[in-house]
């Protein structure tokens, strides 16, 4: 039998990988890494997950070769770039950093379009004040979501033992039906636009609070790769310039559903 073809993208914006924590959903991000091909990889942000890795390690062969699988793609030409979060700050001392022409370590990067809209690519926690301000209560925060992504997991067992073949997440819906978070993310969201705004770009392109979005406002637009502990999702640019959401759960329900602006 045949390898299936992989899926070429002008440019694939994927954030949250969160390697070394316990909830990383690794065994579809590299699967999903080894779908495509692209002109462009960007990882914006948390990548790594080095507050878990200080309590404790959760490193196996799958972290490993996702690392290998992004240096391969870089190594065929794949210009990768890698703009730290909180979770991987510790990446921002040795910025900014390139190695060879094709991988390159910022803070921030400005990408272009095939159809010429300039976006702002940058994690995101610069808009969080919590944690820019009160990183304790983050990594508390942080912790007891850890526990929410455990919890998760034995329900979708459960819920896959029972016929339900859809997605479920608790955390997801926990933050949906608690006011405070939902008016987090309202004002995350336009504080994240008025940046871009103000760096004289098109729109943003970021990650941080794990969840996913593509709209506009006006002539800006916002997009949120989402994370690949829950949502697994990521943001694509095609050919002609336009960018989609992509939803890889929906792949494994066996239809990969593209959600264009």
């Amino acid at each position: 039998m045949l390898a299936q073809a992989r899926k070429h993208y002008r440019a694939v914006f994927t954030s949250d990988w969160h390697l070394g924590f316990r909830g990383a959903n690794t065994v579809q991000l590299l699967a999903f890494l080894k779908s495509i091909t692209c002109d462009y990889l960007y990882v914006v942000g948390d990548g790594l997950d080095l507050w878990e890795m200080v309590k404790r390690v959760r490193w196996d062969a799958t972290c490993t070769a996702i690392l290998r699988r992004i240096l391969k793609m870089a190594a065929e030409g794949t210009k990768l770039f890698w703009t730290p979060g909180n979770h991987d700050e510790a990446v921002r001392l040795i910025m900014p950093l390139s190695i060879g022409d094709d991988i390159t370590i910022t803070d921030y990067v400005i990408h272009v379009t095939a159809s010429g809209r300039k976006f702002l690519v940058v994690h995101g926690d610069q808009f969080d004040f919590i944690v820019g301000h009160m990183e304790w209560l983050a990594k508390i925060g942080s912790t007891l979501y850890g526990w929410l992504i455990t919890v998760n997991g034995i329900l979708q067992l459960i819920r896959v033992k029972l016929g339900f073949k859809t997605y479920w997440s608790l955390s997801a819906f926990v933050k949906a039906k608690t006011k405070r978070a939902t008016s987090f993310i309202g004002d995350f969201e336009q504080a994240a636009i008025k940046y871009a705004e103000a760096k004289d770009c098109d729109g943003i392109i970021c990650g941080h609070i794990h969840k996913a979005a593509l709209y506009s406002v006006g002539s800006l637009q916002y997009a949120n790769c989402g994370d690949w502990v829950e949502s697994l999702t990521a943001l694509v640019e095609n050919d002609a310039g336009d960018l989609e959401l992509i939803r890889w759960y929906d792949h494994l329900a066996g239809q990969v559903t593209h959600n264009p602006l």
